[in-house]
């Protein structure tokens, strides 16, 4: 878990970037990635409250 909240404090500096908290959804991203479909997004995250979890 400690390895994940230090990746996560730098989200910044990934191309892509997939919330697990929607198994369905997450797949769908991963899969458009995957295939070329997917195009980067700014990413609204709250990394506090993603944290604290």
């Amino acid at each position: 878990m400690r390895d994940a909240v230090a990746e996560m404090r730098h989200y910044s500096e990934f191309d892509w970037v997939i919330v697990n908290d929607d198994f369905d959804a997450a797949l769908s991203d991963l899969r458009a990635i995957v295939t070329g479909e997917g195009k980067p997004r700014s990413v609204n995250v709250d990394m506090a409250e993603l944290l604290r979890a």
